[in-house]
């Protein structure tokens, strides 16, 4: 089957694809280190503490860059609840940043799947 879209239009939904994907997974990765915050006491909790900041910090170096390349306001949003996260998490309020980064999920996995549903209807994938 030959493409309805224009090239562009299959170049921009692959590319919001792939951006979209690849930050789910690391927004996967995070949620299962803050969930490994839980029960951490002390220089433990201390030190986690910082390593997950360290990760938030390029997790949102790479939803920026995202957000840059495919243009989508989604990736911005995601950023700003990334942000509350850490603040959250350093506050200790780990049932309230888990929410948040399960929000942060949802919005980039509904992004993804409508680059998904135009490359599949397109048989591109």
């Amino acid at each position: 089957m030959v493409s309805s879209l224009a090239p562009r239009e299959v170049r921009d939904a692959l590319v919001l694809f792939q951006h979209s994907e690849r930050v789910k997974s690391f927004l996967i990765m995070a949620s299962k280190m803050l969930d490994g915050l839980r029960g951490l006491e002390g220089a433990e909790l201390s030190g986690a503490r910082r390593m997950f900041k360290h990760f938030l910090d390029a997790l949102m170096t790479e939803v920026r860059i995202a957000q840059n390349t495919t243009g989508r306001q989604e990736f911005g949003d995601v950023n700003a609840m990334l942000s509350e996260v850490s603040s959250l998490a350093h506050s200790g309020l780990l049932d309230e940043a888990m929410r948040k980064m399960a929000e942060a999920i949802s919005v980039v996995t509904t992004c993804g799947s409508e680059a998904y549903e135009l490359l599949k209807r397109e048989e591109l994938i």
